[in-house]
């Protein structure tokens, strides 16, 4: 098959998952898959349909498993082959030993003559099915894991469980079940403990069940006494094992479709998609969240364990009178386990442990770890579950809708996750539909419906095949653009200590191995103890195809996920092996349905006619119906049989005519044979299918009669069929001779002779009940006739009595008493919540809703008080109103529910109360009210809501009637504050209840946090911005005239100014100017000018004197000197 092929024939598959499964699977009904008369799966070696397989699933064979540095294959040609870690045999192939690990695959031995379809590797153990759905196992079994007794006891106490390793296969039988057929097989890493579906889904397991894993109902405890070793039959052996199949049973007796085996626990899917776990369950392993885990803590510290048999807990209430339990963190690392046979109150008594000697600590957790029945664990959305595999505490299934869900991993750092929860990175939502998952102790890896493998969890050491070696990766694809067909995730810590001389050499084993669309093997991750099959090429961290020896063909066997070829993955698809009885092929597909008249087996490729003396009313049939005694069917294709015809008969089935009846004879009511005619009866004609009844007046005294004999005189034959004549007796008469019939006493009348020829009457107090009476009967009580003549006696009526024989009359009933019936001989008190208010009352009156009465015998009913109701008729007491109703009246049948605002705090209220300011309640019929919290408040009274503290309040307590305003200085910028803010520096506020405070203007100023105002500059000093912290000084040649100014002003043209932070301008002095504004010193007018004004921007040219000469040069010397000390005061300065 291409992969173009392979990818349509799934895609085909998961178009009926993605859309909520039509015809092929029942989704939200749950409805049974019909698994009665499966077909036996037969193994052919052409291309599967859909290649590959799903762990545990009865719809695919797994031809690949890896467990614990073990990993074994079916061959293409139905062989087995195993590599990796032998200390217990597991390989198959006669030898074990730490050092017999097999760095390449090995073929299994002891096999001769069989092929196999399926193959499961465990905890020191393997496990195959046959082509003829037969189970082998070989390698270890002192668990029981083999399912027969292996251990050798040669007087060694240490190891008493001698010789239990090595083991051949050899067929393991289940009890009471010599011919079971084994559908699928599945082991475990860490649990020494396995479990089959057999037959039409049943679910077998056994080995190690010191939780309770094989399902019996119980589990193996380490205080049991072990005389017969080894254990035989349901016996626990001495390493908690059994080691005989042992029936799970399965709720409401439905079949399993899959199974898996963890850590102590298993799980099975049922032919309803609902999944059921059982064992061990102390981590989250059950799935049914936090609050199933039974967990209670150590009461005192732990100190001498060695001499010490109790514990005594904070709380046991949950725990059982026996049981086990895991305590933890232990004060020297790790967990240890407890069992106990007794429990008083909360302590614990006959414990005994795991063999630690040191102590707990007071507050330890103890954990309860057994789930000994099938536990249903729901999924996400209540999806269905197609299949499940596990491994460790954790379990991980695939889900109808492509999803897959997980629960029970996690580390004693943090709690195991107990419920299951959908991948985020594998399903249909992110198109990467899940069609098979193998879950390992520490990783796991699926198979999507495009052929992929996705791998996630630990990768020390590569097992997860992304071409590197982390701690941890969450799920991502395998390296290599590989199309995988089945995939197994296996392997923790190899630890050889199977055997009483074991190394105890211990090694990581992690790994994968997969199969591909084509066959070829490959595996990746740890190659200690040859786990890779690679030939001892070492560690891989992506896929590395196994070891094949030169010549041979070294692919394994493909299993099909689609038997049927329909394109229809198995555990989708609910004809999965085929058509039934009654279809036949049409253009490949089962659409043909055989009509009436005909019949299909099982696999028909068309239907058949029925044949002469059988038939078929209905369609789509596997069979035809042989005529049954009685009846027969002359043609073919008959769809009735024919009763045999009046007078006639026939004895046997499958017949095409009938039989006719003798002379003297007549047929039975079924027409199946012809009989005499009896005493009574005769029958002159052939072939009829009754004998004629002897009429009244004649008889017939001897079988085979033709005719009838008339009675004699004397006599009489009343009936039909008579054998003789009868005389007259008591209670009748007899009118003459020949007589039909003796006339019967009427009611009324008796005749206590023979041969009376009329009957006497009754007298008063007596009756004859019915016609032919020899004696007349008195009255009983409680019955009673006045009149004579009478047939029957009268019963008392309701209300009324009689309580002598041969009364005339009833009594009634005195008030307070009743009787509901006829014919009683005494009247009852009313019960309590009745009464009778009247004599001759009949049924006792039931108190009205509001009333009640608790006593007996009672005339009148009591009214309800206040704070109490009576709700239904017939109480015999009232009932307090419940916290959060009340009650202010009297004679009430219910109680006012609490208005919201308000509250009823005890039973028996009469009034609702206010919730006091601060408070609130939002909702009726509450017993309390609730703090406001901070940030909100509640004014009251009878606040039926909280409020949100508005932007510039705030409330720092809980239960408060008002919020607070932010102080002057301060704000509240968000509703719902608990506290104020200061006003930052270059802000303000002076008001209160503000949500911001107020940048200072253009011209002032803040410099503190909190501040009220905001602060002018000072006259010299300006401010353009606003929201500043100080003033700038005015510049020289400026000045600031005024205090809160957002600018200076440059000095104008005639002015100036040498100082900064000036309040004013000079004026230009005589002789001087200033040409331009914003100067910050003056000029003296040049040569040969002058200027006799103040502040001017310029000189004028100096007036010729008389003499007509210049300014002398005396003039010009003291200007010089005055420039000279103005500039160097403003360097100073």
């Amino acid at each position: 098959m291409t992969r173009a092929d392979a990818t349509t024939y799934v895609a085909l598959a998961l178009v009926c998952l993605m859309l909520g499964m039509t015809a092929s699977i029942s989704q939200n009904d749950m409805q049974m898959r019909e698994l009665d008369d499966v077909p036996e799966k037969s193994m052919t070696h052409a291309a599967p349909n859909i290649p590959g397989s799903t762990p545990g699933s009865i719809f695919s064979d797994t031809t690949i498993s890896n467990a614990r540095g073990t990993a074994c294959m079916v061959r293409h040609n139905g062989t087995l082959a195993c590599w990796g870690a032998n200390d217990a045999g597991q390989l198959g192939n006669g030898q074990m030993e730490d050092g017999n690990y097999s760095e390449v695959p090995v073929e299994v031995i002891g096999v001769t003559g069989l092929t196999f379809r399926e193959v499961a590797v465990g905890q020191f153990a393997a496990c195959a099915i046959t082509d003829t759905n037969e189970l082998y196992c070989w390698g270890g079994g002192q668990f029981g894991q083999l399912g027969r007794p292996v251990c050798v006891y040669v007087g060694d106490d240490y190891y008493p469980c001698r010789y239990a390793q090595g083991k051949l296969p050899a067929k393991v039988h289940f009890p009471g079940n010599p011919n079971a057929e084994v559908r699928t097989i599945v082991g475990s890493d860490l649990s020494a403990h396995f479990c089959a579906i057999i037959d039409d889904g049943d679910v077998s397991c056994w080995g190690n069940n010191d939780f309770g894993q094989v399902g019996n109902g119980d589990w193996c405890s380490e205080g049991v006494t072990y005389s017969q070793i080894p254990a035989v039959g349901d016996n626990c052996n001495i390493y908690n094992g059994i080691t005989r199949p042992q029936m799970v049973e399965m709720p409401e007796n439905r079949s399993a479709i899959a199974v898996s085996v963890g850590m102590g626990n298993s799980c099975a899917v049922l032919d309803n998609n609902s999944l059921y776990c059982w064992g061990r369950s102390d981590t989250g392993s059950m799935g049914q969240g936090d609050d199933y885990l039974y967990k209670t803590t150590l009461a005192e510290d732990l100190v001498d364990w060695e001499n010490q048999d109790w514990l005594n807990m904070t709380d046991a209430t949950n725990f059982g009178e026996e049981g086990k339990a895991f305590m933890y963190p232990c004060p020297f690392g790790g967990t240890h386990w407890i069992e106990w046979t007794g429990k008083e109150n909360n302590t614990l008594t006959g414990v005994t442990t795991d063999g630690f000697t040191h102590g707990f600590w007071a507050g330890s957790d103890v954990d309860f770890a057994l789930q000994l029945e099938p536990i249903h664990v729901p999924m996400p959305n209540g999806t269905g579950v197609l299949a499940i595999d596990s491994g460790f505490s954790g379990h991980t299934a695939v889900l109808e809708d492509g999803n897959v869900a997980y629960w029970g991993f996690g580390n004693d750092d943090e709690r195991w996750n107990s419920s299951p929860t959908l991948n985020p990175d594998l399903g249909p939502d992110v198109n990467r539909s899940v069609i098979s998952f193998s879950q390992g102790p520490e990783h796991g890896c699926a198979i999507l419906d495009n052929f992929e493998a996705w791998c996630g969890g630990m990768n020390n050491n590569g097992q997860l095949g992304l071409g590197n070696s982390t701690y941890y990766e969450d799920i991502t694809p395998v390296v290599g653009a590989h199309e995988f067909a089945a995939i197994a995730a296996g392997g923790s810590w190899y630890s050889d200590n199977s055997r009483w001389n074991s190394t105890g050499w211990m090694a990581e084993v992690q790994s994968t191995c997969a199969i591909n669309t084509t066959g070829g093997v490959f595996c990746w991750g740890s190659d200690n103890y040859g786990g890779l099959g690679n030939g001892g090429n070492g560690f891989a961290s992506f896929p590395v195809e196994i070891w094949v020896e030169a010549g041979t063909d070294g692919t394994a066997m493909l299993g099909d996920r689609d038997p049927d070829g329909d394109g229809i993955l198995g555990m989708l698809d609910e004809l999965p092996w085929g058509c039934p009885a009654g279809y036949y092929v049409i253009d490949g597909s089962c659409t043909g349905v055989s009509e009436a008249g005909h019949y299909s087996p099982e696999f028909s490729e068309s239907d058949w006619e029925c044949q002469p003396g059988e038939f078929q009313p209905l369609a789509g049939q596997g069979f035809c119906i042989e005529a049954s005694p009685g009846h027969y069917v002359s043609g073919s294709t008959a769809t009735s049989q024919e009763s045999c015809e009046s007078g006639h008969y026939q004895p046997d089935s499958g017949q095409t005519s009938c039989l006719g009846a003798d002379m003297g004879h007549e047929t039975n009511n079924d027409a199946t044979a012809q009989m005499m005619c009896g005493t009574g009866y005769y029958q002159p004609l052939a072939n009829q299918s009754d004998c004629l009844a002897a009429d009244p007046g004649n008889y017939v005294g001897s079988v085979g009669s033709t005719t009838q004999t008339e009675c004699a005189p004397g006599t009489y034959s009343a009936n039909l069929a008579a054998s003789s004549c009868s005389l007259a007796f008591a209670g009748h008469y007899a009118p003459g001779n020949g007589s039909v019939a003796q006339t019967p006493c009427e009611p009324g009348t008796y005749s206590d002779e023979l041969g009376l020829g009329e009957c006497k009457v009754t007298e008063p107090g007596h009756y004859t009940s019915g016609s032919g009476s020899t004696f007349q009967t008195p009255c009983s009580m409680p019955q009673f006739q006045a009149s004579q003549g009478q047939s029957e006696c009268i019963d008392s009526n309701p209300g009324h009595y009689v309580d002598t024989d041969g009364a005339i009359s009833e009594g009634a009933c005195p008030a307070g008493t009743f009787q509901p019936s006829y014919g009683a001989t005494e009247c009852m008190d009313t019960n309590p919540g009745h009464h009778a208010p009247s004599e001759g009352t009949g049924d006792e009156v039931p108190c009205p809703t509001g009333q009640y009465q608790p006593d007996s015998g009672s005339i009148v009913c009591l009214t309800a008080n206040p704070g109490s109701f009576v709700d239904s008729e017939g109480s015999s007491s009232q009932m307090d109103c419940g916290e959060g109703h009340y009650q202010p009246d009297s004679g009430s049948d219910s109680c006012l529910t609490a208005d919201s605002g308000y509250y009823a705090d005890g039973t028996g209220s009469e009034v609702q109360r206010e919730c006091v300011p601060g408070t609130y309640q939002p909702d009726s019929g509450q017993a309390s009210c609730i703090e406001a919290e901070a940030g909100n408040s509640a004014e009251g009274p009878a606040a039926s809501s909280q409020v949100i503290c508005s932007p510039g309040t705030y409330q720092p307590e809980p239960g408060r009637a008002s919020c607070i305003e932010a102080t002057a200085g301060a704000f509240v910028a968000d509703e719902g504050s608990l506290d104020f803010e200061y006003c930052e520096v270059g802000t303000y506020q002076p008001s209160t209840g503000q949500s911001e405070c107020l940048e200072a203007e253009a011209g002032y100023i803040v410099s503190l946090i909190g501040s009220l105002g905001q602060y002018p500059c000072e006259a010299g000093t300006y401010q353009p911005s606003t929201g500043q912290t100080e003033c700038i000084d005015a510049q020289k040649g400026h000045y600031v005239e005024a205090e809160g100014s957002p600018s200076q002003t440059p000095c104008e043209a005639g002015t100036y100014q040498q100082l900064a932070k000036a309040t004013y301008c000079i004026v230009a002095g005589a002789n001087h100017f200033v040409p331009e504004s914003g100067a910050f010193f003056q000029q003296p007018c040049p040569s040969g000018e002058t200027q006799p004004e103040k502040g001017q921007t310029s000189c004028i040219a100096e007036q010729s004197s008389d003499s007509g000469g210049s300014v002398p040069g005396f003039a010009f010397i003291p200007a010089i000197v005055a420039i000279s000390l103005a500039a160097i005061g403003s360097r100073r300065r």
